[in-house]
């Protein structure tokens, strides 16, 4: 991973999106951010302190904004104090972000349905995801099931961080452990149609 992406991604953090492709890029981006974070690229606690509270002010932004559909859905669950947002097919999830008073608002709102976590792993396959959502951007793709497929075939950028999430599933006792259940958007598309 290149420094220069890290920061075109610190940057892409701080903009607001008028549309669903450009949120996908600014959630790509802290994808990309928390990975490159996780290899050494860069501090963790810096990215961490840029990640948190952008995406409290996204959230907030998103909120105060609802005619431009940023998202597919979100999900605050206050149990675990992490955001759920479905983006284009895509669910990306942020533990510990700040609980403000929107943010609260809109948990104990009838707006805040629960979802489950899908437990696709990103952060492999960061910045083949990054790409991605740029390359949505540009040529305006905004198909959930393209996307997913798109994202499928992406290699993996960083098999240890694979090796990592492989650990966690195990260590909580997940009983569907396998590549197919935890890289493929696809498949859970196709399961969810079920």
């Amino acid at each position: 991973m290149r420094i220069k992406e890290i920061s075109v991604a610190i940057s892409n953090m701080k903009k607001d999106p008028t549309n669903e492709n450009e949120m996908f890029v600014i959630l790509s981006s802290a994808n990309l951010i928390s990975a490159g974070a996780k290899l050494g690229c860069t501090d963790k606690r810096s990215a961490y302190s840029i990640i948190k509270p952008e995406i409290t002010r996204l959230l907030t932004y998103s909120f105060n904004h609802s005619e431009l559909r940023l998202y597919d859905s979100l999900y605050y669950d206050m149990k675990e104090k992490c955001a759920y947002i479905q983006c284009l097919g895509l669910q990306f999830s942020y533990h510990n972000i700040t609980e403000t008073d929107e943010i609260m608002a809109f948990a104990h709102s009838e707006k805040n349905k629960v979802v489950e976590f899908e437990a696709i792993y990103k952060q492999p396959k960061a910045l083949g995801l990054y790409h991605l959502a740029v390359d949505c951007l540009k040529r305006n793709i905004s198909d959930p099931e393209v996307i997913a497929n798109k994202f499928d075939e992406l290699p993996l950028d960083f098999p240890q961080l694979m090796v990592r999430h492989l650990g966690e599933m195990a260590n909580k006792g997940t009983e569907e452990v396998s590549l197919e259940s935890i890289l493929s958007a696809k498949f859970k598309i196709s399961k969810q149609k079920k």
